[in-house]
């Protein structure tokens, strides 16, 4: 395939070199709000109950990362906007936003690092093993 076949005129999901910054900001923002979210969710039912939600609150996690719940009971029913009785990741991820908070603790960073590392790791051996099926079989592979 030529150059021109993968441009971003001829296919708009490609990202070009001036977006790719703010692609990898997003991305460092998303892994963020999850390493948050996991730390709440003590259940690891990816959603977050009242009595985990209260228990942040009262350990002092939100806090940590720059915001002073004043009444979690109340703070949970306006973050849980489908009304659900739990915190789904887009609820809590659109709260963290607004209230901005910010991962900043040691322990939540050696967290993040880790995932981040595993999930290169990841990459890495997918793209190993593409390319090893691409000289397998003289065909090459575009990988995301």
């Amino acid at each position: 395939m030529s150059s021109q076949g993968l441009s971003k005129a001829a296919n708009p999901d490609f990202i070009d070199k001036s977006e790719l910054k703010m692609l990898l900001v997003n991305m460092r923002q998303y892994l963020e709000l999850w390493v948050m979210f996991d730390r709440v969710d003590l259940g690891d039912d990816r959603r977050i109950t009242q009595q985990e939600f209260v228990g942040a609150s009262v350990s002092g996690t939100f806090t940590d990362w720059g915001l002073d719940v004043q009444n979690a009971e109340e703070s949970f029913r306006n973050i849980d906007t489908n009304g659900g009785g739990q915190i789904l990741f887009d609820e809590f991820a659109t709260w963290a936003i607004s209230s901005k908070l910010d991962l900043r603790d040691a322990a939540a960073r050696v967290a993040f690092q880790a995932s981040a590392k595993k999930g290169a790791e990841a990459a890495a051996a997918a793209a190993a093993a593409a390319s090893d099926a691409a000289s397998d079989t003289g065909r090459s592979i575009l990988i995301f």
